[in-house]
Parts: structure tokens; sequence; C-alpha cells
């Protein structure tokens, strides 16, 4: 992957003035999309950008307390990467709904077979991005 690092700084200024004015996920999620194909523009790139587009709203499957099964969607699956957005990270409660979810899409992806070794989650509000990966195993247990 090489990245026009130009691309990539005019995303991230245009992605932090959104959240700087308190934009909804949605609105976030889709700048930051759209600025895919500029910041990564080689053909090798299309593929991933792809699998990023295609995992929009990915439906997981995850065990509730009760002991029955509940259906989440997933803001971004690429493989058995679960991107989770939320508005502003910044805000606290923000990024402790957001890890749970992360947490809750992890362990829908360990419940159908994935390998722990290969999940990894992601919380991101498009500006800042925290991987959860070292938790996962938690999850599993």
């Amino acid at each position: 992957m090489t990245a026009d690092i130009e691309q990539a700084r005019q995303a991230i200024a245009r992605c932090s003035a959104l959240r700087q004015q308190a934009k909804v996920e949605a609105v976030l999620r889709g700048e930051f999309h759209s600025w895919l194909r500029r910041i990564f523009p080689e053909q090798a790139d299309e593929r991933w950008i792809d699998h990023y587009g295609e995992g929009a709203e990915a439906l997981t499957k995850i065990a509730t307390g009760a002991g029955t099964d509940a259906n989440r969607f997933i803001d971004n699956l690429i493989g058995s990467t679960t991107i989770e957005y939320e508005a502003d990270l910044r805000n606290k409660a923000k990024f402790d709904e957001g890890y749970r979810q992360v947490r809750e899409h992890a362990a829908g992806l360990i419940r159908k077979g994935v390998p722990v070794s290969q999940v990894r989650g992601v919380l991101s509000d498009t500006v800042e991005w925290c991987p959860s990966s070292e938790h996962l195993a938690q999850v599993a247990a």
C-alpha cells in the first residue's frame, strides 16, 4: 500500500473539522470513505477499499446475558477486522459505548469460528484510531 500523504492530510483536516462541528457518526464515516481512493490510488489497493465499502453494516450475532442471541451491525467489517465508528472519541461516554460494541462484534466473530489470533477490533471517530486487539482474548473467555 502506497499512500498519497497530502490527500491523507486533507482527509484528516476535513474529518477533524466535521468532528469539531459535532457532526454525527454517519457523516464522519461517509467523509472518511470518500477519501480512500484518493489516499490509496494504486490498483493494488482497490481490493481492500472495495472490502471496506462492501463490509458496511455487516451483520453479526452476539450472545446476550439472558442466554439468547441478538443481531448487531458492524459499521465496517474487512475480513476479520471490525471497525466501529463513534462521533467523537474525546467524549468518554461515546468512547465507552463504542468500545463495548467493538467487544461485542469481536465476540460475534469468534463465535462464528474466526480464530482469536485473526480478529482485530478498531474504534474510531475518523480522526482517532484505537486498536483493541490486545483485549480480545478476554472477550473470548
